[in-house]
C-alpha cells in the first residue's frame, strides 16, 4: 500500500515538473536578464521614482526603463547649460515609429533646435514622457523633477486622462485581488508585452469604425453618457495642472504648459444619446447620411442633419457627419466648428477638448511663473484650411515627425519668454 502510495506521489512529482518546469525555468531565466515585473501601463501610480543618483549621474532604474526613455544627466549641470525637463504622455514619450519604437519626439528636436542657436553649450531637454499618462501622473513626475534645478519644466498633456482613469481603477483592483508574487512575477510580465505585440497596431485598432461611427473596442461602461462626467474629467485636470504650478512655484521654476491640438477629422470614438430609442434612431441617421455623403449629396445629407444636431447638440456622430458634409460643400470654416463640436461632445474623449485647453490657457493666464506654448494654434495655423488632419497626425493625436518639429519651435518661442533672449537666443 505505501509502495503505491510512493509510486503514485512520484508520478504527480514527475507531472507537475514536466507542467511547471518551462514556467520555472523561463521565470529564472528572465530575472537573471534582469526583465523587470509589472506592466508599464500602470506605472507610475505608486509614485516610483524615476531617477536614481548613480555616482555622479541620474538616471532612470533599470526596473523602470520600459516606462521611461531619458537618458542619464550630469547631477553637477555644466556651467552655461540650460537643463530642461519636458514631461507628458505619449505624445512627449514618441508614439509613432516602427515597429513599436518612439520617433524622434519634440523633446530631442527642441534641444537640438536650442545647441544649433547657442552652439558649444550642451543643452539638455531630458525626455520624460510615459504612454497613457494622464494629468494625475503628470502632476507627480513634475513634482519629482522640480527637485532636480530644472531651468523649466514643459508639460504637454490632455489627451489620456479617461484612459488614465480607467488605468488607475485596473491598478487598484491588481492591488487588491492579485498575490504579489504574481505581481512581481517576471514570466507574466513578459508574456503581457507579447500578446500586446501581437494585437492589432494602435492607429490602425483605433481609426476603425462601422458605418454607425461606433468603435467597438470601447466598452460601453467607459463611455461618457452625461455632459456632467466630461466636466468632472476637466475640473480633475484643472486641478491636477493646479499642482503642477504649486510645485513649481515652490521651487521658483518656470513651468511652461502647452496646448494640445487634434486630428479634427478624425472621427470620434463614441456617440451618447438620451435612450435606446434615440440611439437606434440616431446611429440609423449616422449611417444613412455617410452613405449620402461617400457618394457626394452633401446637400441631401445636410438637410437631414441640422434638425437632427439641433435635437441631439451632444450626439458627437451627428456633428461629425454634418462636418463632412460642409467640408465636401466647400464650407471649411462652418466644418471646423462642427468637426470641433464632434471632438468636444465625444463620449470616448481621448483628444484634448476645447474645454482642456481653455483651462491651460486660463492658468497660464492666471500664473505669472507660468507660461503658455498655444500649440494647438499653430497646428490651426499650420494648414491652409485651419482644419489639422492627417497632414500633421498619425491617428486621433500622435503628431507626424515634421509636426514634432513644430511643437519643438513652439515651446522654443515659450522658454525665451520665460528665461529671456540671453539664455535662450
Amino acid at each position: 500500500m505505501a509502495s503505491r502510495f510512493r509510486a503514485r506521489l512520484r508520478r504527480l512529482l514527475a507531472i507537475a515538473v514536466v507542467a511547471l518546469g518551462p514556467f520555472v525555468a523561463g521565470e529564472i531565466a528572465l530575472r537573471l536578464a534582469g526583465y523587470p515585473p509589472g506592466d508599464p501601463y500602470l506605472a507610475g501610480f505608486a509614485g516610483e521614482k524615476i531617477f536614481v543618483r548613480h555616482g555622479g549621474f541620474w538616471q532612470v532604474p533599470a526596473e523602470e526603463r520600459r516606462t521611461w526613455r531619458a537618458q542619464p544627466f550630469a547631477v553637477e549641470r555644466p556651467a552655461g547649460a540650460l537643463r530642461i525637463f519636458s514631461v507628458g504622455d505619449s505624445v512627449t514619450w514618441g508614439f509613432g515609429g516602427p515597429r513599436g519604437t518612439p520617433l524622434v519626439s519634440y523633446s530631442e528636436d527642441l534641444q537640438a533646435l536650442l545647441r544649433e542657436r547657442a552652439p558649444g553649450r550642451p543643452h539638455r531637454v531630458i525626455n520624460c514622457g510615459a504612454r497613457t499618462f494622464g494629468s494625475e501622473r503628470v502632476a507627480s513626475v513634475v513634482h519629482q523633477v522640480a527637485s532636480l534645478s530644472p531651468d523649466a519644466v514643459l508639460v504637454y498633456v490632455g489627451t489620456s486622462d479617461l484612459l488614465e482613469a480607467k488605468l488607475h481603477r485596473s491598478y487598484e483592483r491588481r492591488l487588491r485581488d492579485v498575490p504579489t508574487w504574481i505581481r512581481n512575477a517576471r514570466l507574466l510580465a513578459w508574456m503581457t508585452q507579447v500578446f500586446r505585440h501581437l494585437l492589432p497596431k494602435p492607429a490602425s485598432s483605433v481609426a476603425a469604425r462601422d458605418p454607425g461611427l461606433v468603435a467597438r473596442f470601447v466598452p460601453q461602461a467607459d463611455i461618457l453618457d452625461r455632459a456632467s462626467q466630461r466636466r468632472a474629467l476637466v475640473e480633475r485636470f484643472r486641478a491636477n495642472l493646479l499642482r503642477m504650478v504649486d510645485d513649481c512655484e515652490a521651487r521658483h521654476v518656470p513651468l511652461v504648459l502647452a496646448t494640445v491640438p487634434s486630428n479634427l477629422r478624425f472621427p470620434p470614438f463614441a456617440t451618447s444619446f438620451p435612450n435606446a430609442h434615440a440611439r437606434a434612431a440616431g446611429e440609423d441617421l449616422i449611417r444613412r447620411t455617410g452613405r449620402l455623403v461617400a457618394s457626394g449629396r452633401a446637400t441631401q445629407a445636410l438637410a437631414l442633419l441640422t434638425p437632427a444636431v439641433q435635437a441631439e447638440p451632444q450626439a458627437a456622430g451627428l456633428h461629425y457627419r454634418r462636418a463632412q458634409a460642409l467640408d465636401l460643400l466647400g464650407q471649411t470654416a462652418q466644418a471646423r466648428l462642427e468637426y470641433l463640436a464632434a471632438r468636444d461632445t465625444d463620449a470616448f474623449p481621448i483628444r484634448a477638448s476645447s474645454a482642456f485647453n481653455d483651462a491651460i490657457r486660463s492658468i497660464a493666464n492666471a500664473h505669472p511663473g507660468v507660461y503658455l506654448a498655444d500649440v494647438a494654434a499653430a497646428f490651426d495655423q499650420a494648414v491652409p484650411d485651419h482644419i489639422p488632419d492627417g497632414r500633421l497626425f498619425l491617428d486621433n493625436c500622435h503628431p507626424r515627425a515634421q509636426a514634432h518639429r513644430l511643437v519643438a519651435r513652439v515651446f522654443y518661442h515659450a522658454l525665451r519668454q520665460a528665461l529671456g533672449p540671453t539664455r535662450v537666443p
